[in-house]
């Protein structure tokens, strides 16, 4: 049989830490997302949580924004690690049915609260984020355009984290009202560890 014929399956990853920890989410088949691996996300939310020298951040209770959420992974970690309220921001029909499933699956609906416009457009929702979470498709230019829309309408809380994931080698230019804490990468990934100035 021509492989090519073969009906691709979903894949899943699973939640690396929290009361959900081990659960499996669901991904769409092919190349339609690029979850976070699980040794970046441990690593990530151990930083997030433990390891940042110039913000002491704690995830418990926080207001978070997924954006290019894929299969909700990220958003989901935060919940399983204590944040009360996640906006997923997604337009791919796919990944939305994806993302619907997952919250449906990790019972986290109460929590969770999906927007299917682009997350350019995050004012909209008119809310102030304490963790923003910027993982849109590398060398797309929307990791910039991104982080200028939330530094242009004050989109982070004054005590508010944001964490990006480009490819490695891709540029990140900050705004003057925030600054790049620390950047490290996982693979040819790279995390940028922004807050207000």
């Amino acid at each position: 049989m021509n492989n090519n014929n073969k009906k691709q399956l979903p894949g899943y990853v699973r939640v690396t830490g929290g009361y959900l920890k081990n659960k499996k989410l669901f991904v769409p088949p092919g190349k339609i997302v690029r979850p976070t691996t699980d040794k970046a996300r441990i690593a990530i939310f151990n930083k997030i949580q433990h390891g940042l020298k110039e913000i002491n951040f704690c995830i418990k209770n926080k207001i978070v924004a997924d954006l290019f959420s894929g299969t909700a992974i990220l958003g989901i970690e935060a919940i399983s690690r204590g944040a009360s309220d996640v906006s997923f921001y997604e337009t791919n029909p796919l990944s939305l049915e994806y993302i619907r499933k997952n919250i449906a699956l990790t019972k986290t609906e109460d929590k969770s609260v999906i927007f299917c416009h682009d997350a350019t457009k995050l004012y909209k929702s008119k809310k102030t984020y304490d963790l923003i979470m910027i993982d849109p498709p590398y060398k797309s230019g929307l990791a910039q355009k991104t982080l200028e829309v939330v530094s242009e309408y004050t989109l982070l809380a004054n005590n508010g984290l944001l964490l990006i994931e480009t490819e490695e080698n891709e540029k990140i230019n900050c705004p003057r009202k925030m600054k790049i804490i620390e950047s490290k990468s996982y693979g040819s990934s790279r995390f940028s560890f922004i807050c207000m100035r």
